[in-house]
């Protein structure tokens, strides 16, 4: 039997080359993973659903069935109509198991999130990518089917994704990802496009004022959010305005450069000229509107200012000059109370570069280092829905947020289930670096300084979790904001932080 080990050691040689020679080099090389096809997970029946956005946000491009999530589109898109940067994939499949535990493997670039069960977020890189790394995770599973939801985001440059496990009684030597695609299908699903509902668009910003005609001049008839399906009916006569119908029946119009339409604005009929001038005359002179839920008006221009007063979304602001670099905006309120205020949360009726430059009046100029606030105010805005649809059906101020509703209602105009709020608050930091915490049941999703901060379980549930970030921040005040959404049984939420560094 000796004489016939040298003849395996070469023929298992030669098999290994042959099965790495076809398949991508190093995980370090943008993410092509070494793969070997020893240990596969085997095939499940995975629905993808494709968006051309990178928020997983309706419509859908398109949908297609696969066997396996393994997809290298390197710097193309997945499909004929779809971008090559800035898309969304969720993936869904409910696989069978044996009971044991089993170490997932998974590769992404850019951003991916894993969920178990509807409820067990394994990985969530969503707004804090590691792309070109192979991440593992071991989950105790019982015999059965464990649905599985893979959530998958693609920023920039090279696009891939691979998912596998194998049960880790069989000493697994992984990752052993299946070879890739670069379509949408790993074994021959037929993609199909969803129904729009003829000319559609998708609302592309947090909040978007649904107005009685185009134009900032008109009364606000509704308030709609990121995400949010309307219909197109027509546009005025440059196409910065579009009318649209909600899905409740509310016709009015929005801005198109607030929205994704699924055609081109200009193949819409003009509607101009069904517009009634409003019966409320346009606010004259530099004026602008708030376009978000609170606006801090400070004694000088900038956020190493004390904060004299806020102002609400909606609220008419006369613009009196402005910074020499247009991020601030001096302002005078209906009191006649003045202050400086950011120019990115104001809707203007002209651009502020007209205004003057000017310096003043400012009471007092900041020190060193600001006083930090006693306590915090956090506006926050109840939606009787769990997808912060408008409207606004209750507000209140708080110094900290700190809810335990139980099985009840934050208010007698909220249901018990379903809804959700948004809280923001403007707070001095010092420099140095903060743990976040939010112990929430169900979602949460936290932004600081209007971006996404590293929790995001808003659409991935993890009810009665506790969440922590870490996050290095500079001297000065920040905008922190925080969604919360209900779906059944209990809801509390909490939210806090410490200086660690």
């Amino acid at each position: 039997m000796k004489r016939f080990i040298p003849l395996i050691v070469v023929l298992t040689l030669l098999v290994a080359l042959v099965g790495l020679a076809g398949q991508p080099a190093s995980a370090s090389n943008e993410g092509k993973p070494e793969l070997d096809a020893n240990l596969q997970s085997g095939a499940a029946s995975w629905v993808g659903d494709f968006y051309n956005n990178p928020y997983f946000f309706e419509p859908k491009a398109l949908s297609a069935n696969t066997g396996v999530i393994a997809f290298n589109w390197g710097t193309n898109a997945p499909a004929s109509g779809m971008s090559a940067d800035g898309f969304s994939v969720r993936w869904g499949a409910t696989p069978t198991f044996a009971a044991g535990t089993y170490r997932f493997y998974i590769l992404a670039d850019d951003e991916i999130a894993i969920t178990l069960d509807f409820s067990n977020t394994i990985v969530n890189t969503l707004n804090a990518a590691q792309p070109g790394v192979t991440l593992t995770r071991d989950v105790t599973l019982t015999a059965g089917g464990h649905h599985i939801q893979v959530d998958y985001r693609e920023n920039g440059t090279n696009a891939f994704v691979y998912l596998t496990w194998a049960n880790v009684a069989s000493n697994p030597t992984g990752p052993n990802f299946p070879a890739a695609s670069s379509g949408t299908s790993n074994y021959g699903g037929t993609p199909t496009t969803p129904g729009t509902g003829g000319n559609s668009a998708v609302v592309s910003t947090n909040t978007l004022n649904v107005r009685s005609g185009p134009g900032t001049q008109f009364g606000v008839l509704a308030k709609i959010v990121r995400g949010e399906v309307v219909t197109l009916l027509g546009r005025d006569t440059n196409g910065t305005w579009a009318k649209v119908r909600l899905a409740g029946g509310l016709e009015g119009w929005v801005s198109t450069a607030l929205i994704l339409p699924n055609i081109a604005i200009s193949s819409l009929p003009d509607l101009s000229g069904t517009v009634t001038t409003p019966t409320t005359p346009p606010v004259t002179g530099n004026s602008a509107t708030v376009s978000t839920s609170r606006l801090n008006v400070r004694q000088g221009p900038g956020t190493s200012f004390r904060v004299n007063t806020f102002v609400v979304r909606g609220t008419v602001l006369q613009m009196l000059g402005r910074t020499a670099d247009n991020l601030w905006v001096l302002v005078q309120l209906s009191g006649g109370q003045q202050g400086w205020v950011s120019s990115a949360y104001l809707i203007p009726n002209v651009p502020i570069g007209n205004l003057p430059i000017t310096s003043g009046p400012v009471s007092s100029v900041p020190t060193a280092t600001p006083i930090t606030p006693t306590t915090n105010v956090w506006y926050g805005e109840f939606f009787n829905n769990n997808s912060l649809a408008a409207p606004v059906v209750y507000t209140r101020s708080d110094s900290a947020i700190a809810y335990n509703w139980g099985a009840g209602s934050p208010a007698g105009n909220i249901g018990t289930d379903n809804f959700s709020a948004r809280f923001t608050s403007d707070v001095y930091f010092a420099a140095g670096t903060y743990r976040f915490t939010v112990v929430a049941d169900d979602g949460v999703r936290f932004f600081l300084d209007n971006a996404y901060a590293g929790i995001d379980t808003f659409t991935v549930t993890q009810p009665g979790v506790t969440l922590t970030i870490d996050i290095a921040i500079a001297a000065g005040y920040h905008r922190l904001q925080l969604d919360y959404r209900e779906y059944t049984s209990d809801a509390f939420l909490y939210f806090s932080w410490v200086k660690i560094s």
